[in-house]
């Protein structure tokens, strides 16, 4: 039911708002199909055989070759695909670079190639991290880097944007249990994503400090997918990123918004026709029914994607320079898409039935 607002600029003027939301009824989760246990149980053993594949060193010579033609100074003794394959690994085991140098050494060692130490792996991983990944956009210094996957697909994603903290301390609970003596604290980076909700997999994010806002960062993901050429078919996201601006980039490239608004939202359309059918289906219904007819239900997939990327990888970052933690955020996000695209390879259809594969 409706309630009746009297406005405190017109006391006079009346305008009908929907009453606040009230939670949804708790209904248990879809059981995992048999399809989607197998893809889970299989998937960090089939992504771990494709990381330790050693078919580059095929090409080593050449691409040796190739990196050294011109090159002044000290030949590299090193290729890119060496230093790549030992950055993915070291990402994906949540490795230090002492630990993936040595790692490295036993696998090349036996083959007859060289292998780099770890100030050389850490060097020449900046670099790598450092050409994948785009700066901060000229009017937001808060922005620390930008990312976005150059591989297309084929299929319309469903997407969800949302961010999360990564964490610049490593807490030790003993120690601070029992010797209240713990690391220094560092706060936090902030992580926002555009999510493919039905693979996980992280389309493009954009790294900022800890109390960079949320709706600040809509418009720089969805410009970095839409310049990639990725096909977008929904954008679903909470009532952070309700925004009319929002909503205006979305219609622009013809992309379906689902957001929550507000409880206090008025059905007017502030400048874009979209928002303003959408303010008027929210304020008509109650909130259950909006959920199950607009699809705002499937939002929660992004917190599934937050949630296995600190599993699967983590959420802590050890580097104490800002180029530092730029590499491990990028080879961190490589990984953890291998990890969901082979997931999705294995599974080829959802429980939703949607084909992934």
């Amino acid at each position: 039911m409706a309630e009746r607002y009297r406005s405190k600029k017109d006391k006079n003027k009346v305008t009908d708002i929907r009453a606040p939301p009230v939670a949804r009824e708790a209904k248990p989760p879809r059981p995992p199909t048999r399809e989607e246990v197998k893809a889970n149980n299989k998937a960090a053993f089939e992504t771990a055989m494709c990381l330790f594949d050693l078919s580059w060193i095929e090409g080593f010579e050449e691409e040796l070759a190739a990196m050294n033609q011109g090159k002044v100074g000290a030949p590299f003794r090193f290729t890119d695909s060496m230093i790549f394959w030992i950055s993915l690994i070291m990402s994906y085991l949540d490795l230090d670079f002492r630990k993936a140098a040595g790692l490295a050494a036993g696998f090349l060692k036996s083959h007859g190639y060289p292998f780099p130490d770890y100030s050389t792996l850490k060097k020449r991983s900046d670099i790598l991290a450092a050409t994948g990944v785009l700066g901060a956009p000229p009017e937001d210094a808060r922005v620390i880097a930008r990312y976005v996957r150059v591989d297309v697909s084929d299929r319309i994603r469903r997407c969800a944007i949302d961010s999360t903290g990564l964490n610049l301390s490593k807490t030790t609970l003993w120690r601070m249990t029992k010797w209240k003596v713990g690391p220094k604290y560092r706060g936090w980076l902030k992580l926002h994503c555009l999510v493919d909700i039905d693979t996980n997999e992280i389309i493009a994010w954009v790294l900022t400090e800890e109390k960079f806002g949320d709706t600040v960062a809509f418009p720089l993901l969805t410009e970095l997918a839409f310049n990639a050429g990725h096909g977008i078919g929904e954008i679903y996201a909470d009532a952070a990123y309700h925004g009319v601006e929002n909503w205006k980039d979305t219609v622009e490239h013809g992309v379906a918004f689902v957001v929550r608004f507000l409880s206090s939202t008025v059905p007017k359309s502030n400048g874009c026709m979209a928002r303003g059918r959408a303010a008027v289906e929210w304020c008509s219904m109650p909130y259950n029914e909006w959920v199950e007819k607009s699809g705002y239900g499937l939002r929660w997939k992004i917190e599934c994607t937050f949630s296995d990327f600190k599993r699967v990888i983590s959420e802590c970052i050890d580097a104490t320079s800002q180029d530092g933690m730029v590499r491990e955020t990028f080879f961190k996000t490589l990984a953890f898409n291998i990890h969901k695209g082979i997931r999705a390879s294995i599974l080829q259809i959802t429980g939703n039935g949607v084909v992934v594969g």
